[in-house]
């Protein structure tokens, strides 16, 4: 009896954050439904560079296409790939599979709207992350035509671990600041 092959898949997606577990999740649900697929992953934070291991020799990839360096690899190597990242420039060459971030912007500022809140907070992702500010311009756009405001975050890039103390203070202080009530 011949077994079929199975399809060996890179995840190169940072393992640190919540996002990017559930990202690896659903993958895992999805090939054990499925079944066929073996994957290859390395635990990596949000900053480190993702790679394939050199004597790596897989079907294809599943990843966050945040950098120069992962593109080229994936395309010197002829792989299927799929990216999952909304940061960074995106490939013609690697088709791209995300939440539409104007709709994510349109769902939480209605659902403010909707139960009576004029006054937003947006808290972005750290500058240092490089993200467009596509859903923030969005949100606020759409609390401003609902008659609201939006009070953005004043996030400042972080450089020193210390900073952190001084971000959590600067945080609560606009929080405090804000009018209510308030929406986050």
């Amino acid at each position: 009896m011949r077994f079929p092959e199975r399809r060996k898949i890179a995840l190169l997606v940072q393992t640190s954050s919540d996002w990017s577990r559930q990202i690896i999740q659903g993958i895992a649900d999805y090939a054990l439904e499925q079944g066929g697929w073996d994957f290859w992953i390395e635990f990596r934070g949000l900053q480190e560079q993702l790679r394939f291991p050199a004597s790596w020799n897989g079907h294809g990839t599943i990843c966050r296409l945040t950098d120069a360096r992962i593109q080229q690899s994936i395309v010197r190597r002829k792989l299927p790939a799929v990216n999952v990242s909304w940061l960074g420039k995106h490939s013609e060459k690697i088709p791209k599979v995300v939440s539409d971030e104007h709709a994510c912007a349109r769902l939480a500022a209605d659902f403010f709207l909707q139960k009576g809140f004029r006054s937003c907070g947006y808290i972005g992702p750290d500058p240092t992350l490089k993200y467009l500010p596509t859903i923030e311009n969005e949100f606020q756009e759409i609390i401003e035509q609902g008659d609201g405001v939006c009070y953005r975050f004043p996030y400042y890039e972080l450089t020193k671990e210390d900073d952190y103390e001084k971000q959590q203070k600067r945080l609560k202080e606009w929080l405090w600041e804000l009018p209510k009530p308030v929406a986050l």
